[in-house]
């Protein structure tokens, strides 16, 4: 599904378990994202995002439509079991 609003939920329980990436990492997602669009979803659970945490704050910040999957759980921790 495409989406261009930018209304989804950063949860900090969920991003404390992402790695963090280096600077020059994050520049050549950006410049990718910017070149090709959002080519993978990002990942949400309830409209709260639990993959794809950078590619999501880059196409925010560009305006770049993104796609989104949703995945269906119980609970939080069974969020937290799958990141």
């Amino acid at each position: 599904m495409e989406q261009t609003a930018f209304d989804l939920i950063i949860d900090p329980d969920f991003k404390k378990y992402i790695f963090p990436i280096t600077r020059k990492h994050y520049s050549r997602l950006e410049s990718d994202i910017i070149s090709n669009g959002c080519r993978k979803p990002i990942i949400i659970w309830n409209k709260t995002i639990i993959d794809g945490f950078y590619k999501y704050k880059i196409c925010k910040e560009h305006n770049i439509a993104l796609n989104v999957e949703k995945m269906v759980f119980d609970c939080k921790e069974s969020v937290i079991a799958w990141i």
